[in-house]
């Protein structure tokens, strides 16, 4: 049986994109992004809810994130989770799940921008 592993998020940066290179000389950039969503208690009020999610991206994406979005900015990420073990300071074994984007489109602050076709196009409207 086939699976998917998809995620589409849109939400805000909560710091800037930090970037760094691989030792094979691939960019590649981290930043976590926060959404949002409402509910109802028992009580009946509402309650916002908000989530944090650690995103990587690669390349010359990664290279636009960096330069271009900044803390609070609106940005659409689709890709793919992604879960990595680590060993906590007490020696426990702990996970730590991301998203790797395929592809980044910067909202607000502006027009909407596909940057993965931007990029390809060597036309980064920016």
């Amino acid at each position: 049986m086939a699976s998917i592993n998809s995620v589409t998020l849109m939400g805000n940066l909560a710091a800037d994109p930090e970037l760094s290179t691989s030792k094979a000389g691939q960019a590649w950039c981290k930043f976590r992004m926060a959404t949002n969503y409402t509910h109802r208690t028992e009580s009946g009020e509402k309650q916002q809810i908000t989530e944090w999610h650690n995103v990587k991206v690669f390349g010359k994406t990664a290279e636009h994130c960096h330069t271009y979005l900044r803390k609070g900015r609106t940005a659409l990420v689709e890709g793919r989770l992604q879960t990595q073990p680590y060993k906590k300071a007490d020696g426990t074994d702990g996970y730590w799940t991301e998203i790797v984007a395929r592809k980044v489109d910067f909202v607000g602050g502006g027009r909407k921008v596909d940057l993965e076709s931007a990029v390809s196009a060597n036309q980064v409207p920016f």
